[in-house]
């Protein structure tokens, strides 16, 4: 019977590593959004928001801030905005997410400079406990 426990114990520590709700989901939003242009989301995730890629009226290729550019999905419109949403993992450490956006004309691929946001605070994962054992009583 002990042995089942154990067993069982460790089982469920092998299959139950993760803990439900661990995403973060962020809706974006751009108002007014117009034909013939398409919209590039750039997301930065960070514990310190001192500094950033992303600077409002920025050249997003100069410096390249590609590498944070993300893919929207579950796109909605209400009135005059569209609503796309991306899920963040949580973490144990607090972090922070900047998003900027530029607008590309299809026709001529120009594109306007970025516009951002301000930090915004992420869900964190509650942090493991201390400790935890077990051992056989005598």
């Amino acid at each position: 019977m002990k042995y089942l426990i154990m067993t069982l114990i460790v089982l469920l520590q092998i299959t139950g590593c993760a803990q439900p709700n661990t995403k973060t989901t962020i809706e974006f939003g751009i108002t007014n959004p117009q034909p013939g242009k398409i919209y590039k989301i750039f997301a930065e995730v960070k514990s310190d928001t001192s500094t950033s890629r992303l600077v409002n009226d920025m050249d997003y290729l100069s410096p390249d801030v590609s590498d944070l550019e993300i893919q929207l999905k579950n796109f909605r419109t209400v009135g005059d905005t569209l609503f796309g949403e991306y899920s963040f993992n949580d973490t144990t450490v607090k972090q922070y997410l900047k998003a900027g956006c530029i607008q590309v004309n299809i026709s001529n691929l120009k594109y306007s400079a970025m516009i951002t946001t301000s930090w915004a605070a992420l869900d964190m994962i509650e942090p493991k406990p201390g400790g935890f054992f077990i051992r056989r009583k005598k």
